[in-house]
């Protein structure tokens, strides 16, 4: 399953899906959504802000793991795209592996996206 979020629309997403019965696909919501946030603070640590946000779609692994992909632009217009792999989604994506690229090169590549 896939899922695109935006990190704007986060707040009314994530209650329309947590509201829905069963809850399909709304593990993959909240986690592009967190990776999106988080990935976005990560840019600007790094020394490269976006100019808004980041657009991520998360892909199941498995029960509660998804790799997620993102794309953005940096304030000053270079492409950023940000690769999480393996992240759970109990874990406030604080465990996987993330690699965040500007312009295809790397600036940051940790197993702690929020650290």
């Amino acid at each position: 399953m896939r899922l695109r979020t935006t990190t704007p629309m986060a707040a009314g997403l994530l209650f329309v899906l947590l509201a829905a019965p069963g809850g399909c696909g709304a593990g993959a919501a909240i986690t592009a959504d967190s990776v999106a946030r988080i990935g976005a603070d990560a840019f600007a640590d790094a020394g490269h802000p976006l100019a808004h946000g980041l657009d991520c779609t998360a892909k199941s692994k498995g029960a509660v793991k998804y790799d997620v992909d993102c794309t953005g632009r940096t304030k000053d217009g270079k492409k950023a795209t940000l690769t999480a792999k393996n992240v759970a989604e109990d874990s406030h994506d604080d465990d996987g592996v993330f690699v965040g690229k500007v312009d295809g090169k790397t600036i940051f590549s940790r197993k702690c996206l929020a650290c």
